[in-house]
Formats: C-alpha cells, sequence, structure tokens
C-alpha cells in the first residue's frame, strides 16, 4: 500500500516516518508456476527416485555411434562405429522431462540441439544449471541413491562431451555477452575437467555439519557470514568436543573436509600452488602470457596489493571472453574466472576481519568490490559505473561532505538489489517451474551470491552506510527516543505483535507478527517486518527472504535490541524508509492522523 507524504508530516514527532512511504515501484508478477495437477504427478515421480538404486534410469547399455542400442557386453559397438556405455533413462524420467523436469542429465547423451534454444532463452540450459545445484545443495536429490549405480556415467565421457558442449556455447560471442552470467554458471556446472568451486563446497560442508549437528550452528553462521583463516582452528576445536560426545564419525570426517577447504581457500601454501597451476597453464598458450604474468603478481604480494589486481583480473577476464570466439580459450579463462573469484572473496573477508578500516578505505574496497562483482556477471558496466562515480565524488581525504557521502552509500545499497535482479532474470522460468516442485531450488539465488564477491561488498556496504549516516545525521528512532547505528535494510512500513523469536519458533511465526530474530535462520514463513540483531548484511538470507516477499527488514544495534526485546508482546509501527531510516514506535505512541492513515 501506498501513503501520500503530506499525511505523513502533520506532526513533526513523525517526521522521520516520511520517507518510508516512498516504497520501490511494484516487482512484476511472478512467472506462472505449473498446474496443480502437474506438481502432484512430477513431485510423486521425484519422490519415488530419490529413493529408487537406479533413480532416473532403466539400466546400463550401449549407445552406439550406427544410432543402435545394444546390452552392456564388452565391445558391443565396436563393429558399429564406436560408442559410449552410460545408463539409459527410465520411463519415469522421459514422463518427467515432459511434464517440464528433465533430471539426471547425462551429458554424453546431451544433443546441442536441446540446449541451444534462443526461443526460449535456452531454458534447457538454464534448467542443467539449476539441476546440478540441488544434486549437489540435496544429497543427490534425485540421484540419492543412484550415485551408486555402477556404470550409469563414464566420468571421462561425461566431461569430454561437457567439454564439447561448453567450446560451443562459449563460442557465440553475441550469446556471451548478453548472458554472461549464465554461460559462467554453465561452465561451472557442466562437468569439463575444470577447476573445483572452493566457496560454495565450504558453505555446502559447514551447512550439511550443521543440520546434523545444531552445536554447529554458530560455526555455520560464522562461515556463512564472515569467513576468515581462523575458522579452521575453530572447525578443529568443534571437531576435538564432537569425538567426545560421541558425533557420528562421518559427520566429523566432513568437519575435516571443511578444514581442508578452509585452508586451500586462506593459507598462503594452498593459495601459491593453486595459482601457480594456473600460471602454468596459461603461459603456454601465447595470447595468454600476459595474463600468466599477472598471476605471477599476485605470488607473495600482500593483501592491500593482491585485492584490486584480483577484482582487476575478473573485470579483464569477462571483457575478453566476450570479446572472444575461441571457445576452448573461453572455457580456460573462465575456469580462471572461477578460481579467482573464490580467492577475491577469502581475501575480501580477510581483510574485513582485520582493523577497523577508514573512511578511505571503505570507499576503495567498495570500488574493488564493484569491479569484482561486475567480472562475476553479477553487475552490468552501467550498474558498475555507476558505483564507481558515486564513489569518486567522495572527498579523497575521507573528509565528511554529507551529500557526497550519502549519495554513495545510496548507490552501494543498490547493488544488493542489482545482484540479486541479474540472478532472477537469468534463472527466471526454472526458478519459478523447478522452485514448485522442489522449494530447496528456491535457495539457488542465496547460494550464488553469497559464494560471490557480492557478499562482501554486502558487509562493506553496511559499514559504510552506518558512517555515511552518522556523517549526515540520518534519523532512527526506537520508542521516541534516537538510535544510532541502525541499518535499514529492505524499505516498507508494517504493523503488528512484537515477537521475540528463537530460531526454532519461526516455523510458528504469525503473518500479522513484527518478529526479532536474535540469529540467522534458514526459514522463516511471510511475516509483517523483520528486526534482526545477528546479521545486516544486504545479502545476508534473512535479507534475501525479506526482498523476495516485500518485508521491512532493518539491523538493530546492540543498545536498541535490548530495548526491542524487552517490548515483546507489544503492538508496534515499523517504517524503513528508502534511504535507509528506521522508526519502530508502540502504535499506542503513533498520532491518531497516522494511525488512522495506516488503517484505512
Amino acid at each position: 500500500m501506498f501513503f501520500d507524504r503530506p499525511t505523513l508530516v502533520r506532526s513533526a514527532r513523525v517526521a522521520p516516518l516520511a520517507g518510508a512511504f516512498l516504497l520501490l515501484a511494484a516487482a512484476p508478477p511472478p512467472l506462472r508456476p505449473p498446474s496443480d495437477d502437474v506438481l502432484r504427478e512430477a513431485t510423486a515421480l521425484v519422490e519415488a527416485m530419490k529413493t529408487s538404486e537406479r533413480g532416473p534410469y532403466r539400466r546400463i547399455a550401449w549407445f552406439c555411434n550406427d544410432g543402435t542400442v545394444q546390452p552392456p557386453v564388452p565391445y558391443a559397438c565396436r563393429d558399429r562405429g564406436g560408442g559410449r556405455q552410460h545408463a539409459e533413462y527410465s520411463t519415469d524420467r522421459e514422463r518427467l522431462a515432459e511434464l517440464g523436469f528433465p533430471v539426471g542429465t547425462i551429458f554424453a547423451a546431451l544433443p546441442w540441439t536441446e540446449v541451444w534454444e534462443p526461443e526460449r532463452r535456452h531454458l534447457r540450459l538454464r534448467q542443467l544449471v539449476l539441476e546440478r545445484y540441488l544434486v549437489a545443495a540435496d544429497d543427490g536429490w534425485v540421484l540419492r541413491q543412484a550415485r551408486w549405480y555402477r556404470g550409469r556415467v563414464q566420468i571421462e565421457d561425461e566431461e569430454s562431451a561437457g567439454r564439447d558442449l561448453l567450446i560451443q556455447l562459449l563460442a557465440r560471442t553475441d550469446w556471451v555477452r548478453s548472458d554472461f552470467l549464465l554461460a559462467r554458471e554453465a561452465t561451472r556446472a557442466i562437468p569439463h575437467h575444470g577447476g573445483e568451486d572452493r566457496t560454495r563446497l565450504l558453505r555446502r560442508l559447514a551447512e550439511d555439519i550443521a543440520r546434523i549437528d545444531s552445536a554447529f550452528q554458530p560455526l555455520r553462521i560464522k562461515i556463512h557470514t564472515s569467513p576468515e583463516p581462523k575458522d579452521a582452528a575453530s572447525v578443529r576445536d568443534w571437531t576435538s568436543a564432537a569425538r567426545k560426545r560421541g558425533v557420528a564419525d562421518d559427520v566429523v570426517a566432513q568437519a575435516d573436509s571443511l578444514i581442508t577447504v578452509i585452508e586451500s581457500l586462506y593459507s598462503d601454501q594452498g593459495r601459491a600452488e593453486r595459482l601457480a597451476q594456473y600460471r602454468r597453464r596459461l603461459a603456454r598458450s601465447k595470447s595468454d602470457r600476459e595474463l600468466a604474468t599477472r598471476l605471477a603478481a599476485l605470488e607473495g604480494a600482500p593483501l592491500a596489493a593482491r585485492l584490486p589486481q584480483l577484482a582487476g583480473l575478473l573485470r579483464d577476464l569477462r571483457r575478453t571472453v566476450e570479446a572472444s570466439t575461441d571457445g576452448e580459450r573461453n572455457v580456460r579463462l573462465l575456469d580462471l574466472s572461477l578460481e579467482l573469484e573464490s580467492l577475491l572473496v577469502a581475501d575480501a573477508f580477510t581483510r574485513l576481519s582485520a582493523e577497523s578500516a577508514s573512511r578511505s578505505d571503505l570507499a576503495e574496497l567498495a570500488r574493488v568490490l564493484a569491479d569484482g562483482t561486475y567480472g562475476v556477471g553479477l553487475l552490468s558496466e552501467g550498474e558498475r559505473d555507476e558505483v564507481t562515480t558515486a564513489l569518486a565524488a567522495l572527498p579523497p581525504d575521507g573528509s565528511t561532505s554529507s551529500e557526497a557521502w550519502l549519495e554513495a552509500a545510496r548507490v552501494l545499497r543498490r547493488t544488493g538489489t542489482w545482484s540479486l535482479g541479474a540472478v532472477r532474470w537469468t534463472f527466471a522460468e526454472p526458478l519459478a517451474q523447478w522452485g514448485a516442485l522442489e522449494p530447496k531450488a528456491t535457495r539457488f539465488p542465496d547460494d550464488l551470491l553469497r559464494s560471490s564477491p557480492a557478499l562482501a561488498l554486502g558487509e562493506v556496504t553496511r559499514a559504510f552506510v552506518a558512517d555515511a549516516e552518522s556523517v549526515a545525521g540520518t534519523p532512527h528512532r526506537v520508542f521516541e527516543t534516537a538510535a544510532p547505528n541502525l541499518v535499514g535494510l529492505n524499505p516498507g512500513v508494517a504493523v503488528g505483535r512484537l515477537r521475540v523469536a528463537d530460531p526454532d519458533e519461526v516455523g510458528n511465526v504469525a503473518r500479522d507478527e513484527i518478529v526479532v530474530l536474535r540469529r540467522t535462520v534458514s526459514e522463516l514463513s511471510p511475516v509483517a517486518g523483520i528486526l534482526t540483531l545477528s546479521e545486516g548484511n544486504l545479502l545476508s538470507h534473512i535479507q534475501i527472504l525479506a526482498r523476495n516477499l516485500g518485508i521491512p527488514n532493518a539491523l538493530l544495534s546492540r543498545d536498541a535490541g535490548a530495548r526491542v526485546t524487552a517490548a515483546d508482546g507489544d503492538s508496534v509501527l515499523l517504517a524503513v524508509s528508502s534511504a535507509g531510516s528506521v522508526v519502530l514506535e508502540r502504535w499506542a505512541d503513533v498520532p491518531d492522523s497516522l494511525r488512522n492513515a495506516l488503517t484505512r
């Protein structure tokens, strides 16, 4: 609902509320999900596949180059022009594909014409990315038992077919330039003997452990929101205690794997080994020797110098790939881009965990991370330039110029929306379709964004905005008292009962409640408003939930949080303006004129 500004400023006491009603324009209507009949049938097929030892497959067979299918006996295709051996899709899988959900993809059996379909915005390719995400994030999903079905795929054939597919895709310059994020995510998802996605592996291991043992939950939150080198020691401490508590050996083994991933991302030795490996590959190609030299400059460089170098490499790799018709080279460069993304995210959080940054430091770090976020396809060139222009207008000595500071903060706030918008636009149809079938699919944007430089940019933005508001004196108020250091995350206005909820209570909150969360949760029902005490990143999971559902959301300071939690059960008004100011008032203290306007 929208309100007219003059109505809101009749009382000077509620003037800070005025901006909260200048809400974002309504988003376009959601895509139409599959019908109930389709979902019922598809859900039954998927659930059966999860428990079947063959999953979406019928049998193992030879697929010969003469078009025949032969039984799995040695040399079945020798006199038929050769061929490949892999699983054959079951009739249930074929029916599921007819319903719009092609699962259990075998790349050795995937024809080019099924992937290259510009008339449908390459829907099958976008579905592939989401399918691979579900398999990785949901314990195999439809392959839960079939992962152990011997012979279902031959990894060499899968990687060879995947590489051929990527080379064809990435040679199409016009498509890569117009759909860079999809091209890059396809490179991440399609098997081709490329690199390993350590940043996402880090998040998934932490999430899997916390799902089994709730004692790991604080560490999961820490690793998901602000990872840093010392997390390896924290996981070791947890592992020692877990063994004494009798936690299952396989869970402890996952924790050991998590320690290895943390060290590979953050240790100097792990970084040097991976950079040297890529440098040697690039040095073999004359066209890539300059890149090899730039990688060599990263080895041993101090953190302050390495961050802009990494972001600059990501930026230039995007521009190179978008201009090149050499599909094979583009596969190589996007593999490097994925590796450098992991290093940039790790370095950015190492920098953020160090001593407090000055205003000039924050501005420079924001510029660097905007470059990196553009480089991975989450910002357009125009969006990146808008950030760069706003930051360039700041006084070079970091002195307080409230107008320039607030303008830069305003632009930086938008980067979270821009990044989320890029993911939603790219994967709109499969998210609407597959999300209706499997709710875990809706977590894909969260997973992508929070493994990217956009997460670190969101953390810098939070600190930048808080400082900008302190410079400009942006008004925040909690129960008729000024409350500095609040952060308005998602604009909107809500009236409801204040509810302080523990994580295990969020499934029982009511739609008309304004919920105070002591720490982040993985799921949350629609509510009237959200106040968070633990996480203020523009790309925190709670914030993405709030933005998806159009829920006003704000981060409370420690002092304000104590006052708010003491008001548990009171009826309140929460207003978050598009400029970031936050007002929380008891409903009984809201002027009658405003109450009437809100309840009309």
